[in-house]
């Protein structure tokens, strides 16, 4: 019962108090400090200035041009007959960089991990068109790299090919 009337008597109390009793406190605001006199002095010659010194631009980090290997060797352009697809590598500072070629057409080369962006199985090849992952189910179309069904919502990263003296090159 005591608590009642302490609780029923505070909250009266505090009714009566205007709302601006409950409004945040302003900070005051700083004095100005008073400037400094200036004081006219005799002209003194600038001293001139020294060359500007301009500086390095940042690194800029080029993208690599790395051979796409097969069985240890350059794959030759001329060589891909359509419709295909198969394993290849390249191999950046020391690793090994697992990469599925599709040939889908004559005029198309296309480049793409073969490693699923799920859990990172390494995917199979498939003859209907589509790259497969045998961890969770995951299909992937053979000439877009787009996800066809699975538990993965990521397409496959795809690499720029380019022919440098009839091999193949991705960049990276």
């Amino acid at each position: 019962m005591k608590r009642r009337n302490f609780l029923a008597i505070t909250f009266g109390l505090l009714a009566q108090l205007p709302i601006e009793a409950f409004a945040a406190s302003k900070k005051p605001t700083p004095k100005a400090k008073p400037t400094p006199k200036v004081t006219k002095k005799a002209a003194t010659p600038t001293p001139k200035a020294s060359p500007s010194v301009t500086p390095k631009p940042a690194a800029v980090i080029k993208p690599e041009e790395l051979p796409v290997l097969r069985d240890g060797e350059y794959i030759k352009l001329a060589t891909i007959v359509a419709p295909t697809s198969f394993y290849a590598s390249v191999t950046k500072s020391g690793n090994q960089i697992p990469l599925l070629i599709s040939k889908p057409t004559e005029r198309t080369l296309k480049i793409f991990t073969a490693r699923c962006p799920h859990q990172g199985s390494l995917l199979n090849l498939s003859a209907r068109g589509e790259f497969s992952c045998d961890r969770h189910g995951a299909r992937f179309n053979e000439n877009t790299g787009k996800v066809i069904d699975g538990p993965t919502i990521s397409n496959l990263e795809s690499y720029e090919a380019i022919e440098r003296n009839g091999s193949i090159y991705i960049v990276i």
